[in-house]
């Protein structure tokens, strides 16, 4: 048997032919572009473990699902002519919008892949939501939300979703600002609305679920702006919730809702949230930094005597109050005697 030997030269002359010859590039190491090219291509079937290898996969992913969504909206703007879905699509994305700029997109963007393969039997076709689904796909992304910083313990989850509240209020038509008002660095916001209807289970004693909040302003509100009745029982973390709109001509004294919010804190805080309300701030943009820095109160309420006619709670509060933590390093420190 023979063998074939090489000497050093032969041996220096393999070694760097290797090196001369580029490896070519693994899937991971290709640009951004060719990836979103590539994953667009894909069946959305598969996007749930497209997401799970990878971090930067998985923002590719979120990149992908958004244009969808994004196509979607500016098609139902454009083109679709049901009103009612129209009113529907846009409804949701006020809902959503404050808390995507404030970077909650990738909760959004699995909650729009489960819903898109739960509700389409086709999932090669494009995205669609109808009327109806706005109610479940807000309650899911509202919901993992909350599972990751709960507003009951993060002040800033909770301020997100009050400036949603906010923002969602602010659109009903048939609204009466019965006070918009800042003095000794507090803020208060009272909205009356005509037609509407919000309640809690007179069985659950705790304070109403953020999620739940969210879902029944939006549900009403879509319903207000449509021009239909509609009364729609729902649960949400184990709690039983009502919300309405009645058109009832037959009524003289329709249901009516007021929305508080109110604010302590700096009078800069004080006038952002004013300023939000009334529409000077048509882009959230940066929150003052304030709200990281100061102490600050922010309470929503809001008062239906029609829910409890109709056996449910007519009080919903939610209360969050923000301390700033002292670093651990300074209770350390030992500030008996004066060291200067």
């Amino acid at each position: 048997m023979a063998y074939y030997e090489f000497d050093a030269y032969d041996e220096m002359t393999a070694k760097s032919l290797n090196k001369s010859i580029e490896r070519p590039p693994t899937f991971l190491e290709l640009p951004n572009e060719l990836l979103l090219e590539s994953v667009s291509t894909v069946n959305v079937w598969h996007y749930d473990r497209i997401r799970r290898t990878s971090t930067r996969l998985s923002n590719i992913v979120d990149t992908v699902l958004w244009d969808q969504y994004t196509n979607f909206l500016r098609i139902t703007r454009g083109t679709v002519t049901s009103m009612r879905k129209k009113i529907a699509v846009e409804i949701l994305h006020q809902s959503i919008d404050i808390l995507i700029r404030a970077g909650y997109l990738p909760s959004f963007s699995g909650t729009i892949l489960h819903h898109w393969r739960a509700h389409q039997s086709d999932t090669y076709l494009p995205l669609d939501i109808k009327p109806q689904e706005v109610e479940i796909i807000l309650k899911r992304y509202y919901l993992q939300i909350i599972r990751l910083d709960n507003p009951s313990d993060d002040h800033m989850a909770a301020i997100l979703f009050g400036l949603t509240w906010l923002n969602q209020v602010k659109l009903f038509k048939n609204k009466k600002i019965i006070s918009n008002i800042i003095s000794d660095n507090k803020w208060c916001c009272s909205v009356e609305v005509e037609g509407v209807f919000i309640g809690k289970s007179k069985q659950d004693k705790g304070e109403p679920s953020f999620a739940a909040i969210g879902v029944a302003i939006a549900v009403v509100l879509i319903a207000s702006i449509a021009g239909y009745s509609t009364k729609r029982l729902f649960e949400c973390e184990d709690v039983l919730y009502l919300c309405g709109h009645n058109m009832a001509p037959q009524r003289s004294r329709p249901p009516k809702i007021t929305f508080v919010f109110k604010v302590s804190a700096s009078n800069s805080i004080c006038k952002y949230f004013s300023c939000f309300f009334s529409g000077d701030l048509e882009i959230l943009g940066t929150l003052p930094k304030e709200l990281l820095n100061d102490p600050f109160t922010f309470s929503f309420a809001l008062y239906c005597p029609e829910s409890c006619k109709l056996g449910f709670s007519q009080n919903m509060n939610v209360v969050c109050k923000h301390k700033p933590t002292v670093p651990q390093y300074i209770k350390d420190m030992d500030c008996s005697e004066n060291v200067f």
